[in-house]
């Protein structure tokens, strides 16, 4: 919801009859929400037939093909990729792969190390979740974190984190809206979570 939201889309009348017929639950407290299989496979069934490039990629192996090609065009909107077991040797993905999306809103990995300048990352990315994010302080040089609403950098070895003030003993929060304003840099943010982050030393109230 809170996507959603962050994006200035307020689609409650859809939500409100997919609840209604349990095709999907909301978690109030949270502003999340889960859905039923069917919907997932249609949703999923309607981007496998866009061509010749599709706005969403959750299969590992297609998702690593496309970007270590650099074939993502701007239509591409969401990147779920998380490496698995088997997939110790990957090498560092260079952001020049994500020069082209600038619509990607969503950013979904785990274990993944960049190399490169952060600007080619998109400027409307409004959820990221990036977990054992290799990077030691967020945000860095170039990369435009204004627009993202939530971010995950569960078990990460982040030292110094530029946001409202917290601990490593703090590893969720959701912030309300006036708590959000309290720096550009972070100016959307309403969700963050720093769970496990045990080098998180101290962070840097830009308020």
């Amino acid at each position: 919801m809170l996507m959603w939201e962050g994006s200035k889309l307020y689609p409650p009348v859809a939500i409100a009859e997919l609840e209604h017929k349990f095709l999907i639950s909301i978690d109030d407290e949270h502003g999340t929400f889960e859905m039923h299989d069917q919907i997932r496979d249609m949703g999923r069934n309607i981007v496998q037939q866009q061509t010749p490039v599709a706005s969403r990629f959750w299969e590992n192996n297609k998702t690593l093909q496309m970007l270590q090609r650099r074939k993502g065009t701007k239509k591409v909107e969401a990147i779920i990729f998380h490496r698995h077991d088997g997939q110790h040797n990957i090498p560092p993905l260079n952001t020049m792969s994500f020069r082209k999306m600038d619509e990607l809103r969503i950013l979904d990995t785990s274990c993944i190390r960049m190399e490169g300048s952060y600007q080619y990352l998109s400027k409307l990315l409004k959820f990221l979740r990036w977990w054992q994010c290799p990077l030691k302080s967020l945000p860095i040089i170039n990369f435009d974190v204004m627009n993202i609403v939530v971010l995950d950098l569960t078990e990460s070895i982040i030292e110094e984190f530029l946001g409202p003030s917290v601990t490593n003993t703090w590893f969720f929060c959701l912030l309300h809206s006036q708590e959000a304003n309290y720096s550009q840099t972070f100016s959307q943010l309403k969700v963050l979570i720093l769970k496990n982050c045990k080098n998180l030393k101290s962070t840097l109230n830009l308020g």
